[in-house]
């Protein structure tokens, strides 16, 4: 399959042959490229407007979520008192700015 990155329509088909690993990719892809966003946004626009769509993309985007989390999780204080205040906050913003 060929994927244009300035084709919305050839994006979501892309998107839909493994929707966990290409979500991340072009989240990636956007931020790294920015002249492929325009495209990027409508894709997820159309992933949203369609009701079966739209549940694909909220299942990649939690199983993003879960990834960045594991891996956060293995960078992490692996005891409870390895903690600290600060280390908490920095956690909860990093998860929320991840998506």
């Amino acid at each position: 399959m060929l994927l244009n990155l300035n084709d919305p329509d050839s994006i979501v088909s892309w998107w839909l042959t493994f929707p966990q690993r290409h979500d991340a990719y072009l989240d990636y892809v956007a931020r790294h490229s920015p002249q492929f966003g325009p495209a990027i946004r409508q894709a997820r626009q159309q992933l949203r407007a369609d009701p079966r769509l739209r549940k694909l993309l909220e299942q990649a985007t939690q199983a993003a979520q879960a990834a960045q989390a594991e891996v956060l999780a293995r960078q992490l204080p692996e005891t409870e008192g390895d903690w600290d205040d600060d280390s908490q906050a920095s956690v909860s913003t990093y998860l929320e700015m991840a998506h």
